[in-house]
């Protein structure tokens, strides 16, 4: 029986829906695709066809694996629901988890001393500082989530329910392995005078910055959902040139050009519509519904 990987990557978009770019890798036959095949694509949760599509790919023999930005403890609850979820990457690809065996198989986090310094750092600042670490959000008195009025509240409240609150962050993060720093509500020159500061430890980090969220990202330089990817693939002897990636965002573009074949959502960003090989329809059209339909579900 072809079995098929797909995995989820959950994305917040300000005040509209939640994106999931999936990667899904197919080990055997598919009809329309080589066999060991392997897709990765996005779609808008609450869109039906796409949900109705990944159910009958599941009833195929078709495994789920959740990929997120956020951490595994926020993934979790979603990876349960669905029932049939085997493998989770989290934090942008800092770590991939073995559910079964609630063991990390891939990790590319950031070291203590590096964290440490980082954490000299941002803690300066009145922001509402988010520590990914042991699998969860480690998060100090400033995060409420009063802070983030443009944000979903429901979502909102999810995160707060599942963070670690911490009276000193400093000193319980210490010592230990960090997956993500994230940041929401930093304005520009906040960021700049952090960078400047950061300068001397630049090289190992990986730092993103959507200045219209005031979002900052920092990761080990290495974490990225391509090398994620690569990384899984290894481990489930599943070559690039069989894997097919769709995704919208800027944080996709490391995924979309290690697959072999690779789509951007219709309504994605410049820089993931610059990498992929492809175009597929909005997320709001059910795109990735249309894609599985065409190359998986045909009898």
């Amino acid at each position: 029986m072809q079995t098929l990987q797909v995995v989820f990557q959950s994305i917040l978009d300000m005040g509209a829906a939640v994106f999931l770019p999936i990667i899904i890798f197919i080990i055997g036959l598919i009809v329309g695709l080589k066999p060991g095949k392997a897709i990765s694509a996005g779609l808008t949760l609450g869109v039906a066809l796409t949900g109705i599509a990944l159910r009958r790919c599941a009833e195929q023999g078709i495994e789920i694996v959740l990929a997120s930005g956020r951490p595994m403890a926020l993934i979790e609850p979603v990876a349960k629901e669905l029932g049939y979820v085997k493998y989770a990457i989290s934090a942008n690809g800092s770590a991939v988890w073995d559910r079964h065996s609630h063991e990390r198989i891939v990790s590319r986090e950031i070291s203590p001393d590096i964290a440490e310094k980082i954490l000299s750092v941002v803690l300066k600042y009145p922001i509402a500082l988010e520590v990914y670490c042991e699998g969860r959000a480690w998060v100090d008195h400033n995060w409420t989530v009063e802070r983030f009025e443009k944000m979903p509240q429901q979502f909102l409240q999810m995160r707060n329910e599942y963070n670690r609150h911490c009276n000193d962050l400093y000193k319980e993060v210490s010592g230990k392995t960090v997956e993500k720093f994230n940041v929401d509500g930093m304005p520009r020159v906040m960021f700049d005078e952090i960078m400047e500061q950061l300068q001397p430890i630049r090289d190992e980090l990986a730092i993103q910055y959507i200045e219209c969220y005031g979002n900052m990202e920092i990761n080990n330089r290495l974490a990225t959902k391509g090398e994620a990817l690569k990384g899984l693939c290894t481990l489930l002897g599943i070559e690039s040139f069989e894997v097919m990636a769709f995704g919208d965002s800027e944080n996709d573009v490391s995924m979309l050009k290690y697959a072999g074949e690779s789509y951007a959502m219709e309504n994605g960003e410049q820089a993931a519509l610059e990498s992929a090989k492809h175009i597929a329809k909005k997320n709001t059209e059910d795109g990735i519904a249309e894609v599985i339909e065409k190359y998986l579900l045909q009898s």
